[in-house]
């Protein structure tokens, strides 16, 4: 019996639950065969027996809190899809944002006009004679 104890913790700790559950249903059948057959005292019976029932509800609340997780996934998974229908069948269709209207462009102001130039100095701008240029 010792170690099909074991392999039931072994399952426990590898986390296959429902293979711990099988194991642990086995376990109470035999001992319950074992204590029939006088194999078992009746004392060391209700030791084994309590450590098997603290051993299954251990395994019932890691079962319990796994499918809770599994459904607070599930709805928050449902809760980030988008509506795919409403309750006519009609589908819902994303309103489009509506696009800002563009702030007016300043109007640039004139530049200064300075004085007038004289015409030859307004032919020679850009043809600039210095050093290093042929």
């Amino acid at each position: 019996m010792q170690i099909r104890v074991l392999n039931v913790s072994q399952a426990a700790a590898e986390n296959r639950l429902d293979g711990a559950l099988a194991a642990l249903d086995a376990l109470e059948k035999d001992l319950e065969s074992a204590a029939g057959g006088g194999l078992v005292s009746a004392s060391r019976y209700r030791d084994i027996e309590a450590a098997l029932t603290a051993v299954r509800a251990e395994i019932s609340r890691h079962i319990e809190a796994q499918a809770a997780a599994a459904s607070t996934a599930k709805a928050a998974a449902v809760a980030a899809e988008p509506p795919t229908a409403d309750a006519s069948g009609a589908q819902s269709q994303p309103v489009p944002p509506q696009p800002e209207e563009p702030a007016a462009a300043p109007v640039p102001e004139s530049a200064p006009q300075g004085p007038e130039l004289p015409d030859a100095a307004k032919d020679s701008k850009g043809k600039a004679k210095g050093t290093g240029k042929p």
